[in-house]
């Protein structure tokens, strides 16, 4: 504050040095005119003196604003060095003052204060949320990105939907439900009487073809049974079925069959042939 007014009156004096001159001089030329007695020569000395004066009056003054323009400028260089100096030693009493050794930005947070955006993670749309719920304004985050996007409103309506539909909808949902069920039960229960009606008929059934497949496999067996008496007969001995010489004995009896088959067929065909020209 000083050194601004003591710059002002520098200026003002540099403006009015010369007007002030002139108003001293005009006054000295007005007290010499009184003066029936003064001449010319003192008239003019007298102008000369009071203008020297002024001159060394001025330039003493504009040394003075110099000198103490220069002296508020070095004070204000030490005011600032001793700020810096204060302010140095302020940080090193709060770092030592920390004996929780917590970061700063710990601090803000158990002091519940605003931490500044220092990772990625706090850009994140879900953390500036919680940024602004927990802090508001003064959290610096602007509310406008907040919103969600258009996609992610049509996802979060659709997932309410699905998740919360409204009342009339789980009315409607449970009604049909329960139409469809009533149906699929009187379905059922037709179908069961329906199946009732001809129980006595599907189990005769059923039971004809269980002792039909015993049948088959009796026959079945009792010709397998016939084949080996008839092998053992043939050869003259007994054999065990399981020997290997008994498939032998079959194959070999089974070829023997065959021609004999094969011998009675060309023998009913050419008997039917013998008829048939003397029919003619």
């Amino acid at each position: 504050m000083r050194l601004n007014v003591n710059f002002r009156l520098a200026v003002s004096v540099g403006r009015i040095g010369y007007p002030a001159r002139y108003a001293t001089t005009s006054a000295s030329q007005s007290g010499s005119v009184q003066k029936s007695d003064a001449t010319n020569e003192d008239k003019l000395s007298q102008q000369q003196s009071d203008t020297d004066v002024v001159y060394s009056s001025t330039d003493t003054f504009r040394e003075d604003i110099y000198l103490e323009f220069n002296r508020e400028m070095l004070f204000r260089g030490l005011e600032t060095a001793d700020d810096d100096i204060d302010r140095q030693r302020l940080k090193e009493t709060e770092e030592k003052r920390n004996v929780s050794r917590m970061r700063p930005w710990h601090q803000m947070l158990v002091n519940k204060q605003v931490p500044p955006v220092q990772f990625n993670w706090q850009l994140d749309r879900n953390a500036l949320k919680a940024r602004y719920a927990k802090y508001g304004k003064k959290s610096g985050v602007n509310p406008g990105l907040l919103w969600p996007t258009d996609k992610e409103l049509d996802e979060q309506l659709a997932l309410n939907r699905d998740m919360q539909p409204y009342l009339p909808d789980v009315v409607r949902k449970h009604n049909a439900e329960q139409k469809a069920e009533a149906l699929r039960q009187s379905k059922r229960i037709a179908e069961v009487e329906a199946n009732e009606k001809k129980y006595a008929k599907v189990l005769a059934a059923f039971e004809a073809e269980q002792l039909k497949a015993v049948k088959e496999i009796d026959e079945v067996e009792a010709k397998r049974q016939e084949k080996i008496r008839e092998i053992q007969e043939y050869f003259g001995y007994w054999i065990d079925p399981k020997d290997p010489r008994f498939g032998a004995m079959q194959a070999q009896k089974e070829a023997e069959e065959k021609k004999v088959a094969k011998a009675t067929q060309k023998a009913d065909i050419l008997r039917k042939k013998v008829a048939t020209v003397t029919n003619t």
